[in-house]
C-alpha cells in the first residue's frame, strides 16, 4: 500500500476543518437567524399585549367615568325624589287641613256661642243681647231661648207675657233669638234687651243654643253690687254636660253663686 504523502495528509486535514467550519458557521448563522425571527415575534407579540393592555385600560377607565357619572344621575335623581316626597307630604297635609278647615267651616266645628248683656250708656238696668263666638270658624243657624229663673219663681207676681221696651212686641216668659250666622271670633249684637232689677239684684239666666255643630246650655248670673252689675257665667256641651267655658268676676261673691 502506498504511503500518502505528509503534506497532503495536512491539506486534506485543512480542506475537511474548514467544510467544517464552514458548516458551523451555516449552522450558527441559521440559528441566529431562528433567534431573530424568533425575537422579532416576541417583540410583535409583547407590542400586542401591550396595545391589548391599554385598550383594557382605557376601556376600564371610560367604564369608570360611566360609572361615576351614572353615580351622580343616581345621587340626583334620589334627592329629586326626596325633595318630592316631602313636597308630597306638605301637599298632603295641606289638603287635609284645607280639608279640615272646609268641614268646620260648614259646621262651626268645636266653636260655641256665649251670650252676655251690653247695658245701655243711659240706664244700668236695660241691656241689648250679645252673642260672642268662641272659635276659629263660623256658627251657623244659631237660635237661642233666654229663660230667666227669677221670672219663673216669682209666680205671685209673674205676669203671663213680657213687654220688649226695645222692639215694642209683648212677648212670653221666654225669649227666643235667632242668630243665624256668626262668623269666627266675632261679636253679634241682637234687637232683643233684656231689664235687669225688676225682682231684686240677682238676676239668674239659664239660655239654650243650638246650631249647626251642636247643643249648649249657658248658665248667666248677673249680681249688683253697689249699682254695678258683676256677672258669673258658665258654658256647658248639651249633650255631654262637659264644661266648655267658665267665667267668674273676681268680686261675685261665692255665697251667691249658684249655677
Amino acid at each position: 500500500m502506498r504511503k500518502m504523502n505528509p503534506t497532503t495528509i495536512i491539506f486534506v486535514g485543512t480542506i475537511f476543518g474548514l467544510i467544517g467550519a464552514v458548516i458551523a458557521a451555516l449552522g450558527t448563522y441559521r440559528s441566529g437567524q431562528e433567534s431573530a425571527k424568533d425575537t422579532t415575534e416576541i417583540k410583535i407579540n409583547g407590542k400586542e399585549t401591550k396595545d391589548a393592555i391599554n385598550q383594557l385600560k382605557h376601556k376600564n377607565a371610560n367604564l369608570k367615568i360611566q360609572i361615576d357619572t351614572l353615580t351622580t344621575t343616581t345621587d340626583k335623581q334620589l334627592k329629586q325624589i326626596q325633595n318630592l316626597t316631602v313636597i308630597n307630604a306638605k301637599l298632603s297635609t295641606q289638603l287635609a287641613e284645607s280639608t279640615l278647615f272646609i268641614s268646620q267651616s260648614i259646621t262651626g266645628g268645636d266653636g260655641f256661642c256665649e251670650i252676655d248683656i251690653e247695658f245701655y250708656p243711659a240706664s244700668n238696668m236695660l241691656g241689648n243681647v250679645v252673642a260672642i263666638n268662641h272659635g276659629k270658624y263660623p256658627l251657623h243657624d244659631y237660635n237661642i231661648r233666654i229663660c230667666d229663673l227669677e221670672f219663673l219663681a216669682d209666680e205671685k207676681n209673674r205676669p203671663p207675657v213680657r213687654f220688649n221696651p226695645v222692639s215694642g212686641k209683648v212677648e212670653g216668659m221666654d225669649i227666643e233669638v235667632s242668630l243665624g250666622t256668626i262668623l269666627p271670633e266675632a261679636k253679634k249684637t241682637t234687637e232683643r234687651a233684656l231689664l235687669l232689677g225688676q225682682r231684686g239684684d240677682l238676676c239668674s239666666y239659664n239660655i239654650f243654643m243650638e246650631g249647626k255643630n251642636g247643643y249648649f246650655i249657658q248658665m248667666l248670673r248677673v249680681l249688683r253690687v253697689n249699682n254695678n252689675w258683676i256677672k258669673a257665667t258658665r258654658i256647658i256641651n248639651g249633650d255631654t254636660s262637659e264644661i266648655l267655658y267658665e267665667k267668674v268676676s273676681d268680686d261675685f261673691p261665692k255665697d251667691r253663686l249658684k249655677w
